[in-house]
């Protein structure tokens, strides 16, 4: 819960900045209750997104893709259907909301935006140290090597942006 509301609250600050961001998640379940916190995040307010997985129509998936790239929708949240070979020329934020420790999967992901910005400065990916779990904890630090193995990467540990805005985003 306390991830989740971190994701409203980052999505909501790269949205306001008018970045386009890519939420990633792992499992149905954590997809529908972004979709959700999304809709009801700041006291009612709605932070425009689709929410794109593997029962999503392919029509309605291919239209979320295209309004994302035209940048009519600037916040894309998917499961792992986008994980190989879909490109998101629009892309400048990736948010991993869940992810595993496998460095094959996780270069995979970070390629959805990396391709699109080899003419751009910068591409923004943010993953979360997960300390709540022994096992997660292990993912988070095996993830952490996989980006510090990639020369071409900066990497910029900080913590997670406050939390106080009232009590919303519950």
């Amino acid at each position: 819960e306390y991830r989740n509301r971190i994701i409203c609250k980052m999505t909501d600050d790269y949205y306001t900045q008018g970045e386009s961001v890519l939420i990633i998640v792992e499992k149905l379940a954590h997809g529908h209750n972004l979709d959700q916190l999304l809709h009801t995040y700041k006291t009612g307010a709605f932070v425009p997104h689709e929410f794109i997985h593997g029962s999503t129509s392919p029509e309605v998936r291919k239209e979320a893709l295209e309004n994302f790239r035209k940048g009519t929708n600037r916040v894309l949240l998917a499961t792992r259907i986008l994980d190989v070979g879909i490109d998101v020329p629009a892309l400048s934020v990736i948010m991993f909301a869940a992810s595993g420790k496998s460095p094959i999967r996780t270069l995979q992901r970070l390629g959805r935006g990396l391709r699109t910005h080899a003419n751009k400065k910068r591409l923004t990916v943010v993953d979360f140290c997960d300390r709540t779990n022994r096992h997660l904890a292990n993912h988070s630090l095996e993830r952490i090597q996989t980006y510090m193995d990639e020369a071409a990467f900066t990497i910029t540990v900080q913590d997670p942006p406050s939390l106080d805005f009232g009590g919303v985003c519950k």
